[in-house]
């Protein structure tokens, strides 16, 4: 029986999402927080990339002090 799991580009942003969730933010699969974390991670946690992020789920309203960690989150590799 093959195992499937889901591919290491899709955990990074995985964990920025779920970090966010259990801070209270509702995070829809696709939505734009989830599209913010995905930034972080596609960058590979660059400084511009991980600017966007905190940016964009700022002005989603997630508080600077979840939106930082969450971007890093989003950008462990």
């Amino acid at each position: 029986m093959p195992l499937v799991v889901a591919g290491p580009a899709q955990a990074w942003s995985w964990d920025c999402q779920q970090y966010l969730r259990h801070k209270g933010y509702n995070v829809p699969v696709g939505g734009e927080a989830a599209k913010a974390c995905s930034i972080a991670e596609d960058g590979e946690g660059s400084a511009y990339s991980l600017d966007i992020c905190r940016t964009r789920l700022e002005a989603l309203h997630v508080k600077n002090k979840y939106a930082v960690p969450a971007c890093k989150k989003g950008a462990a590799r």
